[in-house]
């Protein structure tokens, strides 16, 4: 039986630097239908319906919403659904690392949604303003637990209103 006490180190095919695109993109796509099916967009949708009950939207610009980790985009296209439903303008800005993400998600996100794809190193990266709200899911699980602690001061420090994490326990 697997030991659950502690963390899992092993690498992802997807955290493999010699991991090919189709390879790559193949396992976004499969992570985008595993977090549908195992519902990983309700947690961070109901923590944007709390942000909005509390009154934390700003009233004279769009919400800002930076995802770290943010793979093929699915997290920010959920966001940018939940946002039209409540006719709450956002600007939705993905973080990755790895520039296949970037590609592959603006192949997956259709024209003219208020989404960027930024690759970089997020604890590099250095937004023109602060983010409303930052927000992770299932990302922190790629991280070592050094990464994991220097990640959430990274988000404490950056997000202007709050921040998120949803994740799984591997």
């Amino acid at each position: 039986m697997p030991d659950f006490s502690r963390r899992a180190r092993l690498a992802e095919w997807m955290d493999d630097p010699a991991t090919d695109y189709p390879t790559f993109r193949a396992c976004l796509a499969d992570l985008a239908r595993v977090n549908r099916l195992t519902l990983a967009y309700p947690p961070t949708l109901a923590f944007l319906d709390r942000v909005v009950r509390a009154g934390l939207v700003p009233r004279r610009r769009p919400l800002a919403i930076l995802d770290a980790g943010s793979g093929d985009g699915d997290m920010l296209r959920a966001i940018d659904r939940w946002a039209r439903r409540r006719g709450i303008a956002v600007a939705l800005t993905g973080v990755d690392l790895n520039p296949w993400s970037a590609r592959a998600a603006a192949a997956a996100t259709p024209p003219g949604r208020p989404i960027a794809w930024i690759t970089s190193d997020l604890f590099a990266y250095r937004p023109a303003a602060p983010p409303d709200l930052v927000i992770s899911s299932l990302f922190t699980h790629h991280l070592d637990d050094g990464a994991l602690v220097r990640f959430l001061a990274w988000m404490e420090a950056n997000a202007a209103t709050g921040w998120f994490v949803n994740d799984l326990h591997r």
